[in-house]
């Protein structure tokens, strides 16, 4: 058998830190780059040293270049992080000039080194952050050089030093979380060992998560927290209605949720083949909520193919206040398997839209298509405390109503394009877009997908043909 060694290298020079994408004519990716762009938030210049910061959910992202002056005998750089509640922390290398790291090493095995002596040899750190909670953070970054070309010692260069507030999102009335998406991650595997999240045998209803609720809170992260406080608060206020788009439904604790606030609660469950077959569980949930919140209440169907839809709608005097969306299914794979987002907007513009769409779809499902909410996109504008967005509702009496807009955005977009699309293999406008990006030098694009296929390709930054 082969054995891989890693030990860090001791390079003569680094010239720069562009991102760079292995040639391949037809290559099938998960992700292609081509040009990257600048960006001036959160960015501090010192010593010829420039630092910026991107702020995510639960990380930050840290970019940094040196001036092409001050490479010479540059060995990488130490990262040091202050938050504004605990104590300052090195960030942690798991190689270093002395120790070999081999596919045999296990996770015991392992050794970590303090960046300040075994320096980040990337122009590039994500730290991945422990706590929810808003405070700032303060990241230095130090560039490190050998000493001389017959030691791995390093000595301290330039630095800077760029301070960040953790969801710090500008608008007031949107909230946005995302799930970890770890569970098979080495982060998983240190801190729960890999424990299933589930009782195994048949699905139930309603098993007890006490036994899972560290596991549950660790991989749901924001987007869970951001589901429960949104419920909580309804059932807390029992003057505010609740309707539900439904897809998937099989989380215990928001099916209980669900369940409290009886005649309050509407729901709208899909019932294509994956919710009706003899595994699903679904039926049993809405035989259960029928009980609580009344026959009339509950509504199951679907559209062509589904009705996939995540949507919790708050009403208060009868008239939508908030709305609950985004990508994440109210179930056990959606929460705490899936990469995932839910987006809170606290705004009745916004809310009264999703409630045109849900109460079309529960009075008259066989004619959404047809009707004036899927007609066009609706555009909000100048509502206080969020950006300016547009909403549509699908399915349409034609596809042109929502591709052809997202469409042009890709095919007019000035500097970058980030997407997520959850299969590479369909068609349409937004496809064809997407595909020909590569053909423009000036457009950084980066995107994920849940699976390969199709024929998007992968070429290096700047190249248009492989």
């Amino acid at each position: 058998m082969r054995t891989t060694r890693k030990r860090q290298k001791k390079p003569k020079q680094i010239i720069n830190s562009s991102p760079v994408v292995k040639k391949s004519r037809r290559t099938r990716a998960k992700v292609y780059t081509i040009t990257p762009v600048s960006n001036t938030h959160n960015i501090r210049q010192t010593e010829g040293l420039t630092l910026k910061a991107y702020v995510g959910d639960g990380s930050i992202l840290l970019v940094y270049n040196l001036d092409s002056t001050l490479t010479r005998n540059l060995a990488g750089f130490a990262i040091q992080c202050t938050p504004s509640s605990g104590q300052p922390y090195i960030i942690q290398n798991r190689i270093n000039f002395r120790t070999n790291y081999t596919s045999h090493t296990t996770a015991v095995q392992r050794v970590w080194t303090p960046s300040t002596i075994a320096p980040i040899q990337k122009f590039s750190w994500l730290d991945i952050l422990k706590s929810i909670d808003p405070v700032s953070y303060s990241y230095q970054v130090t560039a490190l050089y050998f000493v001389d070309e017959n030691t791995s010692d390093v000595k301290p260069g330039a630095k800077a030093v760029v301070t960040v507030q953790k969801n710090s999102l500008s608008f007031e009335n949107l909230k946005i979380g995302f799930t970890r998406g770890y569970l098979s991650s080495q982060a998983y595997s240190e801190n729960f060992h890999n424990a299933p999240i589930q009782p195994s045998g048949p699905k139930t209803v309603g098993y007890d998560t006490t036994p899972y609720e560290k596991q549950y809170e660790w991989l749901g992260y924001h987007a869970r927290e951001l589901i429960f406080n949104f419920l909580d608060e309804c059932i807390a206020d029992k003057s505010i209605t609740v309707d539900v788009f439904a897809f998937d439904l099989d989380e215990p604790d928001i099916i209980r949720r669900f369940v409290k606030l009886g005649s309050r609660l509407r729901l709208f469950l899909d019932n294509a083949s994956l919710h009706v077959g003899p595994h699903a569980i679904e039926p049993q949930v809405q035989a259960l909520i029928k009980k609580s919140a009344g026959s009339n209440n509950v509504q199951s169907g679907h559209f062509k193919r589904f009705a996939h839809n995540k949507v919790i709608i708050q009403k208060q005097n009868d008239k939508p206040i908030k709305v609950l969306t985004g990508s994440t299914n109210f179930s056990i794979r959606g929460l705490y398997v899936q990469s995932n987002n839910v987006l809170v907007f606290n705004d009745s513009v916004v809310a009264d839209l999703y409630e045109q769409a849900f109460q079309e779809a529960f009075i008259n499902m066989n004619k959404f298509s047809s009707s004036q909410i899927a007609s066009r996109w609706f555009d909000v504008n100048n509502e206080k405390g969020l950006p300016s967005l547009s909403v549509a509702f699908s399915p349409h009496s034609t596809y042109h109503v929502s591709l052809d807009k997202v469409a042009a955005a890709v095919e007019n977009a000035k500097s970058s394009v980030l997407f997520a699309i959850m299969q590479l293999s369909g068609t349409g406008p937004v496809m064809d877009a997407i595909k020909n990006l590569h053909q423009r030098k000036t457009i950084f694009t980066y995107g994920v997908t849940q699976s390969e296929g199709g024929d998007v390709n992968v070429f290096p930054p700047g190249s248009s043909n492989g």
